[in-house]
């Protein structure tokens, strides 16, 4: 597995799994070049010629803190320090130009439909409608149409307390005939009912809910999947919606399927501003 080419990696386990093994080898590279620098130039020279300045700290005795103050071996340390910038700019750029063919490919190899969808987040809430989003894009940003399909982005809260209640009866009724236990009792809603009907309210529970929230536009979420009539149309959006760019809605490519985490898009816009705010201070 050591002699696999990244392009057989993205080939057979995709282009996020690639970059990972590439990325691995980058900083194993990137800290072994570095590496020629510390431990045999470094290391000695910080050990006799520092001054002892750690005193008996003997695990500093390596390191820069075992250097006196005006001592000569600071010079080679500033130097050192240039030769990370170096090394570390170097690999970076070096791996950048090996990644953006990789990149490119993948882009252009993209299947449809997911390289005609984009991800539209922060929609208003006059935009947040399947209608409203088609003349959005049909009549005002490109003057003709160009929206194949709108997929909104319901709050499915309640559904998801139910699919919750419905995974635990169903694991109940694994264990119990796993252990060869009879139907045991449950309590919910204040009725004692068998684990048999209970899972089958809550899948009739279920399928009311799904029907209900696909007619209920008060359940839109200000994000969407909008699919286009071809990629071109999809990449303009990208362009002209960026995040740098700080216009009324953020367009970005969406991740596949099995990577999408649903509960993100309940988060409240506002307070997800706030929490960054925070995390940045």
């Amino acid at each position: 597995s050591l002699r696999l080419r990244v392009q057989d990696i993205a080939l057979y386990a995709g282009l996020d799994h690639a970059m990972l093994i590439d990325f691995t080898n980058l900083a194993m590279q990137t800290l072994f070049l570095l590496g020629l620098g510390i431990i045999p130039v470094l290391c000695p020279l910080n050990f006799w010629f520092g001054g002892d300045a750690a005193g008996d700290d003997n695990l500093s005795k390596i390191g820069f803190a075992n250097v006196e103050i005006g001592s000569w071996v600071c010079w080679p340390t500033a130097f050192y320090v240039w030769y990370v910038v170096i090394v570390v700019e170097y690999m970076i750029f070096r791996a950048m130009r090996s990644f953006m063919p990789l990149r490119y490919k993948w882009l252009k190899e993209m299947p449809a439909p997911r390289a005609t969808t984009v991800l539209i987040e922060e929609l208003p809430e006059d935009k947040n409608k399947e209608p409203d989003i088609r003349k959005y894009f049909d009549n005002n940003v490109f003057g003709h149409k160009v929206v194949k399909d709108v997929y909104v982005i319901k709050d499915i809260t309640e559904l998801m307390i139910w699919n919750a209640k419905l995974e635990k009866l169903k694991f109940q009724k694994e264990r119990n005939e796993a252990t060869g236990a009879a139907a045991q009792s449950l309590v919910m809603n204040g009725n004692d009912t068998t684990i048999l009907v209970q899972i089958r309210e809550c899948e009739q529970q279920i399928a009311k809910l799904q029907a209900d929230m696909d007619g209920d536009d008060d359940l839109n979420t200000t994000s969407a999947f909008v699919t286009f009539n071809g990629p071109r149309a999809a990449l303009i959006v990208l362009k002209i919606f960026s995040e740098d760019d700080e216009e009324e809605i953020v367009a970005s490519i969406p991740p596949t399927p099995e990577d999408i985490l649903w509960k993100d898009f309940l988060v409240n816009p506002d307070a997800q501003r706030i929490r960054e705010i925070i995390g940045y201070a």
